[in-house]
């Protein structure tokens, strides 16, 4: 049988202090709330408390599994396919957007125009957008050279598959399938969860010791955070949330931000006045 991934197990102990100093930081509170048992005579204080610790550990497991459940079950009642698209956007400006050498980049790195999109793998909206815009917008300016596509990971705390489909987003990017990946998890967005990541993971080819090793990776989960409090530090509170620009000196300058599903007309009306002033005027 396949070994499991515990990828957003992972996360929550990493997110609380890992291991038993999770439990420790939460068994006072869990104490004073019952009667707490008198350990044998037989048995040392240290001994008892160890117990205890991982009978804490074991409930709050309990608890994550059936509060991820309850979260996909309203993710599923939610849907995609009949949401409505945003209202049309109104372009602010943020100033300078970082472009990252290791972030997914879609199109041609001599771009001079770009687009920076923070994402969440569970969000419905997202998955609209990939289905309904996402293609059309590649094929009119990202095939065509005249705009590089960069997109980052902005997990909403109250979607609780988010955050391990990005990082086996990003292990599939390990092994050159990135962009597979993410148009796989957005088309299964209603089974989100390791037993799909694996199988999308067998489906693309991919090294499974590999993807696995790098799912369960620390520095995986650190790399999400960063693009998390990277969006907030900039405005992104919400998903999907873009950013267009010029690309000058590794950034984006003078970035506008667009946040919602929107159609392949409201990126047009930021994208062709850049191209203009680029001298690449889209056909």
């Amino acid at each position: 049988m396949p070994k499991q991934l515990n990828i957003s197990t992972t996360y929550f102990m990493w997110r609380i202090g890992g291991g038993l100093l999770g439990s420790i930081l939460l068994l006072p509170f869990l104490l004073f709330a019952q009667e707490p048992p008198i350990p044998s005579s037989v048995e040392t204080t240290d001994v008892f408390i160890l117990r205890q610790l991982i009978e804490v550990q074991n409930e709050l497991r309990d608890v994550r599994k059936e509060l991820a459940e309850v979260r996909k079950s309203v993710s599923e009642l939610q849907g995609s396919s009949n949401l409505p698209l945003a209202a049309a956007p109104r372009p602010s400006a943020v100033g300078n957007v970082e472009l990252n050498s290791d972030d997914p980049t879609l199109g041609s790195q001599k771009a001079k125009v770009a687009i920076v999109e923070f994402t969440d793998y569970q969000c419905p909206y997202c998955a609209k957008y990939h289905s309904d815009t996402f293609e059309n917008l590649k094929k009119e300016y990202i095939d065509t050279g005249k705009v590089q596509y960069v997109l980052r990971d902005f997990p909403l705390d109250f979607h609780a598959y988010a955050i391990g489909a990005a990082i086996a987003a990003n292990c599939a990017g390990e092994q050159d399938a990135y962009w597979q990946m993410n148009h796989q998890l957005f088309s299964n967005q209603s089974e989100l969860g390791d037993g799909l990541y694996q199988k999308l993971a067998r489906s693309l080819g991919l090294n499974m010791d590999l993807f696995e090793s790098c799912v369960n990776s620390p520095e995986q989960i650190q790399e999400v955070d960063a693009d998390v409090v990277y969006g907030q530090e900039i405005g992104v509170n919400g998903t999907p949330t873009f950013f267009i620009g010029r690309v000058e000196n590794g950034q984006l300058t003078d970035a506008k931000e667009v946040s919602g599903t929107q159609p392949l007309s409201a990126f047009s009306r930021i994208i062709e006045p850049l191209l203009v002033s680029d001298g690449n005027v889209s056909e």
